[in-house]
């Protein structure tokens, strides 16, 4: 029935090219008898195609002769060709187009009826038409809405309703700081699908560290470090060593002693506190010999690496901070020694 219909306007279609129009022959810009005449030959030729449902061809012919000679007719088939090729976005820009062109006074009978031709597709079009509904999903930390990008199909679209062809699409959606999304999907005519955009936020960025500039990039001489950590250390080494000698002699002095005033293992009562003493004076002893020889070996560490100096070229670690002071302390109690330091 649709062709049968579309078939009658052909006679109109010829007509047009045949009859020039009263009220377009009284506008400004008129078309030569030899651009009608090419269009009439274009539009019988793109009418054959039509009816041979070549669509697409159909299509481009109706154009050219269009560009030739301007008629509603010939723009009625062009949206007809889109409307057969299930391109019924395209074909309802095209039905609304020559909807928004009014009609001149004295209008021919063809290009009259294309006008109401055009009104009734366009409504059947709409209602074909799918559409697809974009929405964003707020959840905390959701960009905002104006940052949103949304793709369909290659081209830029806005959230929301969006009407489109039968078939399958593919759309993707972009916002600041967050993991693109895209959905593929497919869709049947006079139906709607929603598509809720969730976004994944990325975690923030960590800014790489500068690039630490060395003393010859910067002009300077490279600086060796402050030995005053070593000279600390070995302090506090050479103090626990000599309480170590100290408390060591005493305390071999008293085990002599009770040695001599003692049977074998064996000593009276008044011997005991001596013997508690010596004990004591020997842990002292092993414990500060320890203490000396780790600060010992902390000062020669600290002699060779110096706290504060400058990098040479070539350095990838970052240069230690100069130290503002070197601080230390030591102490000797009753079975301890307290060694305290800051650099």
């Amino acid at each position: 029935m649709r062709r049968n219909r579309f078939r009658i306007v052909a006679p109109a279609l010829i007509f047009l090219f045949s009859v020039p129009d009263l009220a377009r022959a009284q506008a400004s810009v008129s078309a030569s008898t030899s651009d009608q005449t090419m269009a009439r030959a274009i539009g019988a030729e793109g009418l054959t195609l039509y009816n041979a449902q070549r669509w697409e061809e159909a299509y481009k012919l109706f154009q050219e002769a269009d560009k030739l000679y301007h008629a509603p007719t010939l723009v009625l088939f062009m949206a007809r060709c889109q409307q057969a090729q299930g391109k019924l976005v395209e074909a309802a820009a095209i039905y609304e187009t020559l909807l928004a062109e009014p009609l001149p006074d004295g209008a021919s009978k063809a290009f009259i009826e294309a006008h109401e031709s055009a009104k009734v597709e366009l409504a059947t079009v709409r209602r074909r038409t799918p559409k697809v509904m974009v929405v964003l999903v707020h959840l905390e930390g959701t960009p905002a809405a104006s940052s949103v990008g949304v793709m369909l199909d290659g081209a830029s679209v806005k959230m929301g309703e969006i009407a489109v062809n039968p078939g399958a699409h593919t759309l993707r959606a972009t916002a600041e700081n967050a993991e693109p999304i895209e959905r593929s999907f497919t869709i049947a005519e006079a139906s709607t699908q929603n598509i809720r955009l969730a976004f994944r936020m990325r975690s923030p960025a960590i800014a790489p560290l500068p690039p630490i500039e060395s003393a010859e990039e910067a002009g300077e001489e490279p600086s060796k470090g402050s030995l005053i950590p070593a000279i600390a250390a070995f302090s506090v080494g050479a103090l626990g060593l000599s309480v170590g000698a100290i408390t060591g002699a005493v305390s071999m002095s008293q085990v002599n002693d009770l040695e001599s005033r003692c049977t074998g293992n064996l000593c009276s009562p008044d011997a005991q506190p001596e013997a508690d003493s010596a004990g004591m004076l020997g842990n002292v002893s092993t414990a500060s010999f320890i203490v000396g020889g780790v600060g010992v070996a902390a000062g020669v560490v600290l002699l060779f690496v110096r706290p504060g100096g400058t990098p040479s070229v070539g350095t990838s670690a970052r240069a230690v901070p100069p130290a503002s002071g070197v601080t230390w302390s030591a102490g000797l109690g009753l079975g301890r020694i307290d060694i305290r330091g800051s650099f």
